[in-house]
């Protein structure tokens, strides 16, 4: 095995170790799978890596191109009953604007449009911004229903559209 595989198994043990850890102790799990090709030997070695992890999310981002890989489905709507994940799921699509699912619920929420400069930081900027609202919305004891999800979802487009605006992930 070449030494930066073993890093990587390293890795990969010592994060779902974590999860595993997280998970006993009542830890809200989150992943944003942000697929980076160059790192696996191939599609399948990649599914089967974040396959776990994907599944053990309470609350899970992908991009839209990143679940119709994922799942081999066509559609947004196949890709995410294909998917085997029972948590809070965010997809994004950029300009297109978001989606948000809880269980068979589901909202659509339309990007801010701006004038993009660099779409580099673009969705780890609404990522943060959601996991923040996130944990808000459950440190206040609120409900986690699709419309208080939706305006999370909404605060984060208008994040996640701000990052655009400038030069950079910062």
């Amino acid at each position: 095995m070449k030494p930066e595989e073993k890093a990587l198994e390293i890795g990969r043990k010592f994060a779902s170790s974590l999860i595993d850890l997280a998970t006993k102790r009542g830890v809200k799990i989150s992943v944003d799978v942000n697929f980076r090709d160059d790192i696996f030997e191939s599609k399948y070695q990649r599914n089967e890596v974040m396959k776990p992890f994907i599944e053990k999310a309470d609350f899970l981002k992908m991009g839209l191109d990143e679940i119709i890989d994922y799942t081999e489905q066509s559609t947004l709507e196949n890709a995410v009953n294909s998917l085997s994940f029972k948590g809070v799921l965010f997809v994004t699509d950029g300009a297109n604007g978001s989606h948000v699912f809880l269980g068979k619920e589901s909202a659509y929420i339309p990007s801010t449009k701006v004038d993009a400069i660099d779409t580099t930081g673009a969705g780890d900027a609404f990522w943060g911004t959601a996991l923040a609202r996130l944990d808000k919305l459950i440190e206040t004891g609120s409900t986690l229903s699709i419309d208080n999800l939706a305006k999370i979802t909404k605060e984060a487009n208008k994040s996640g559209a701000d990052a655009v605006t400038r030069l950079g992930a910062i």
